[in-house]
Order: C-alpha cells, then sequence, then structure tokens
C-alpha cells in the first residue's frame, strides 16, 4: 500500500511538472478533449482562455483551433481577443463553434508568461469539458 501511495504522489508531481507558464518561444496546448453528444447540437462551443502571468506585455503569434475530424486541421475561429499582444494580468480568449470529433487549442507564445485553459461548453453554456493548458514544444531556448 505504502508503495501505491508513493507512486500516487509521482504522477501528480509529473503531471503539475508539465503543465504551467509557456514563457517565450513556447507553445501551450490542450486537448485532445471531446464534450460527448452535447457538443454535437448546434452553438455549442470550444473555448480557449489565455492569462498573462508575467509583468510585461505577451506577444502571441498564433492561436489555433484543430478537429480531429477531417486530418485535425484548423477550424474557424469565430471571435479572437488574443491576436497579437496581452497586457500583463489580463486574459482574452478565442473560440469555434463544435461539431464531431475531438478538439485542441494551440498557442504560440513569442514573448511574455502565459497560462491557459480549454473548455467545451453546450448550446446552453454549461460547461461539458475542461483541462488546463500546458507547455508542449519548445521552439527556441
Amino acid at each position: 500500500m505504502i508503495m501505491k501511495w508513493h507512486l500516487s504522489i509521482a504522477a501528480i508531481a509529473a503531471l503539475i511538472a508539465l503543465s504551467g507558464t509557456a514563457e517565450a518561444g513556447e507553445i501551450l496546448t490542450a486537448g485532445p478533449a471531446y464534450g460527448g453528444d452535447e457538443q454535437l447540437t448546434g452553438g455549442s462551443s470550444v473555448v480557449c482562455a489565455l492569462f498573462n502571468t508575467g509583468s510585461n506585455t505577451a506577444r502571441i503569434s498564433l492561436t489555433e483551433i484543430i478537429n480531429s475530424k477531417g486530418g485535425g486541421t484548423a477550424v474557424t475561429i469565430l471571435s479572437n481577443s488574443c491576436a497579437g499582444t496581452l497586457l500583463p494580468e489580463k486574459t482574452c480568449d478565442y473560440f469555434a463553434h463544435t461539431s464531431s470529433g475531438t478538439y485542441t487549442c494551440r498557442a504560440v507564445i513569442t514573448e511574455g508568461n502565459v497560462t491557459g485553459t480549454m473548455a467545451i461548453y453546450n448550446a446552453s453554456n454549461h460547461l461539458l469539458v475542461s483541462f488546463p493548458m500546458s507547455i508542449s514544444i519548445s521552439t527556441s531556448k
């Protein structure tokens, strides 16, 4: 039993280490996620929200939402307040309507410190699923 407890602590520590704040030259991602049958109704949406944790303006060079159905192509973003820059201690978001398939949020941070979350809502704006965004790939060091 003691060994299982240690493994649980190690697993939790590993998950915490994998998520966090992206710094300049890093990619934040969340997903793939599926909200169940409720995401298939008209008006359901996937929302990617970013927060600038730093004291300087962050620069975001790319924001996209990818649907696994259809070969993993980017979907049309209906609204995006994250294009370009994000002031210190401010949030922004971008979203698209959902259909079948799983969804992934992606943002490339070229300057600053940014964290984020991904959420899927049904047509009545009821939260179906939510995940923290984590650092995916470092583009430069």
